[in-house]
């Protein structure tokens, strides 16, 4: 009996030696096991937030991209100080400022600074730069800079209802800007990006407007473009175009927010031949704002009408 024992005991032991062997090469194995390869997808993802200047979250503009394409645009032109991105659309293109000279002076130039003539016939539109206005302050630190940064763009063939909507690659420059007016456009992209080597901005959408040039309003005369505004213009212009907006948007606006115009032709107002303006008008995100969070959209029942 004692014999018989003993031999069990061996026999448990080396079963016990192999089921520890077979477990620590399962272990050491380069392929690893049903468990350890759950384990590793479920794995929570890095919650620090990205290096400034990198990615966003998927979905958002590069501002690295931006940047690189800017970088090859100075090199044909050494006033493209900006670049400006609006998602679902060819509006993807540099931004010149030039403040020695006029408005007037980038209407009809190309890129290259060649003056053209933008209408060609037949439906054939050449295309020219956008540009801030020539009074706005761009700085690199944005505190001494303008108010408003207003940038206008030709927009030749999309002016009349119904407007074409989203990217359609035959209508340039600011031609897709009229996207603005569909509600399913500005909902899925109230995010525009208009930023500099100096500094990475993105803007939230709170107005999309119809406009003469040319405001008299609470006994001020101001206009919607005006970089440097005094606070008592800024707060009349403010008010303006969230009354004049085709819809009410979910974005907070106050005169310490910064403001981007965006701002194009059209002839909605079939018949009338006063100067008609279409008009975005964003305001830059505030510290702890992301471009990730839906904005609210509703019609404006009434909205001010253009006084033409």
């Amino acid at each position: 009996m004692p014999c018989k024992k003993t031999s069990l005991k061996k026999i448990f032991s080396v079963l016990l030696i192999g089921l520890m062997m077979v477990t620590f090469l399962s272990a050491c194995s380069d392929e690893p096991s049903e468990s350890s390869s759950s384990q590793v997808e479920s794995a929570p993802e890095s919650s620090s937030p990205p290096e400034p200047g990198g990615s966003r979250e998927p979905g958002s503009v590069n501002y690295d991209d931006m940047m690189a394409k800017l970088a090859e645009a100075q090199k044909v032109n050494d006033k493209a100080a900006a670049w400006l991105t609006i998602p679902n659309t060819n509006m993807d293109m540099p931004i010149i400022y030039d403040p020695d000279n006029d408005n007037d002076y980038w209407v009809d130039k190309t890129l290259e600074g060649e003056t053209v003539n933008p209408i060609q016939g037949n439906g054939v539109f050449l295309e020219t730069v956008t540009y801030l206005h020539s009074r706005v302050v761009l700085n690199a630190d944005l505190e001494n800079s303008s108010e408003n940064f207003t940038i206008f763009g030709h927009n030749w063939d999309n002016i009349y209802e119904p407007l074409v909507i989203g990217n359609d690659p035959k209508y340039e420059m600011f031609a897709q800007l009229p996207s603005y007016t569909d509600y399913d456009f500005l909902k899925e992209n109230p995010y525009v990006y208009f930023s500099t080597p100096d500094q990475e901005m993105v803007w939230v959408v709170f107005s999309v407007m119809y406009t003469e040039e040319y405001w008299t309003l609470s006994g001020l005369e101001v206009e919607y473009f005006e970089p440097n505004p005094t606070p008592a213009q800024k707060n009349v212009m403010i008010s303006e175009m969230l009354q004049r907006s085709e819809y009410v948007m979910g974005v907070d606006v106050n005169a310490d927010d910064k403001l981007l115009c965006l701002s194009t032709c059209t002839r909605v107002y079939d018949g009338v031949g006063a100067v008609q303006r279409y008009v975005v008008v964003a305001r830059l995100l505030r510290e702890g704002e992301s471009d990730k969070t839906p904005i609210s959209v509703s019609d404006n029942i009434d909205p001010k009408k253009p006084n033409f």
